[in-house]
């Protein structure tokens, strides 16, 4: 039986302390690692950019090949990278290095990014006032769980990474199909002889009202969309409205609506529409409302897919603000469009369905090895042996 052992965070790895000007070289020309480069809940690095690319003049963290990474900013979003390769991370990261002598980096990674019990400790130090975030000290008493024997560390990491893998992998072949879908059926059928109209021409712009999400309830009465789920739950078209609410918005869906959100962070993120083709969904604040003005005027589920891929850069070309950008109905109906027949529209609408079906396939059965990766995560993260306190340098942890 493998004993396990528990110990101060802080007692067991180091929290990097002193920071480089990214203005001068070597550091100049390493790459920049900021929160918004690491995803939630999987820790992949994205959008990569150097500090001279960045243009980067304050002081940044400097990390190694065997660092690991943790956003010290909205802990309950969980993102903790490994990126093996040298870098500067932002002063809102936390480059950590463990004792190789007690605790494995791979198995320091994966505790972090997949015990239930670190991720609540983290949260719950985080809870004040303003933006929530973890700091030195906080970090430094979250108790950690481990083996005490290196290779049993190591065996652990090894079986959490095949998983880790086939999720990888799953995902792959997801954003292929997606590209797939894009480009062989949207981009073609755009192309193709059409009619150019403005958006107003074809259709009434309006807006949703009220909706928060203290409204939400799994046994409401009314299905109901709030505008952030369009970011972050639903894709072109809404095959299953997720919420429900008991609480009352006059504005309620038709059948054939295409929602885009008016409201977000960035001027990208305002350009992505979605059809839903459902009656009387409750349609919360910051959604522009696109109805067609007659039958037939377009195929929603092709003018969403339309607008988000072919039209995405003039769509954020309208948004307006700084820290947080607007998207106003007035300036969607102005946009000019170019639409094939109804026919065509339909014939690529029915082909992107198909594409859906096979991506929803794939999604499946990225959930299982999700699902199963938790579970897993969970017999081997979770308090099923006793464990006992660290003796780390000598003294108890």
């Amino acid at each position: 039986m493998t004993d396990w052992l528990e110990a101060r965070f802080d007692t067991i790895v180091r929290i990097g302390e002193g920071q480089v000007d990214p203005r001068f070289e070597p550091y100049r020309s390493m790459v920049h690692v900021g929160p918004d480069n690491i995803e939630s809940g999987t820790g992949r690095l994205s959008g990569l950019r150097t500090a001279a690319e960045l243009n980067l003049v304050s002081g940044k963290y400097l990390f190694d090949e065997e660092a690991i990474l943790y956003s010290k900013i909205r802990p309950n979003l969980n993102k903790v990278a490994r990126p093996q390769l040298k870098g500067l991370c932002s002063a809102d990261v936390y480059p950590l290095w463990a004792d190789g002598e007690v605790i494995t980096s791979a198995y320091l990674h994966l505790y972090m990014l997949m015990a239930p019990a670190f991720l609540y400790e983290a949260t719950s130090r985080s809870n004040r006032t303003g933006l929530p975030k973890v700091n030195r000290e906080e970090l430094g008493s979250i108790r950690i769980r481990f083996p005490r024997n290196l290779e049993h560390q190591q065996r652990v990491a090894d079986a959490l990474l095949t998983w880790g893998e086939a999720i990888e992998k799953t995902d792959q072949l997801l954003s292929a199909k997606r590209r797939e879908m894009v480009g062989r059926f949207l981009f073609a059928a755009s192309r193709a002889p059409g009619t150019a109209t403005r958006i107003g021409d074809i259709c009434d712009v309006s807006r949703g009202q009220g909706l928060q999400k203290d409204d939400l309830s799994p046994d409401g009465a009314h299905p109901c969309i709030l505008y952030g789920e369009l970011h972050t739950t639903y894709g072109e078209v809404v095959t299953r409205v997720r919420s429900k609410t008991d609480a009352f918005t006059p504005t309620r869906s038709q059948r054939g609506d295409v929602l885009i959100p008016s409201s977000s962070e960035t001027s990208e993120d305002l350009a992505n529409a979605t059809a839903l083709n459902q009656d009387d969904v409750l349609l919360g604040g910051d959604i522009n409302i696109l109805r067609p003005k007659r039958p037939g005027a377009y195929d929603s589920e092709y003018f969403a897919y339309y607008l988000t891929h072919a039209r995405r850069k003039e769509i954020a070309r309208l948004a307006q603000g700084n820290a947080v950008v607007h998207l106003y109905g007035r300036d969607i109906a102005g946009l000019r469009v170019t639409l094939p027949d109804i026919a065509r529209q339909r014939r690529v609408a029915t082909a992107l369905a198909y594409g859906r079906r096979e991506a929803a396939a794939l999604e499946g059965v990225r959930d299982r090895y999700l699902t199963q990766r938790r579970g897993v995560a969970q017999a081997l993260f979770g308090r099923t042996t006793p464990a006992v306190e660290a003796r780390v340098g000598g003294r108890e942890s």
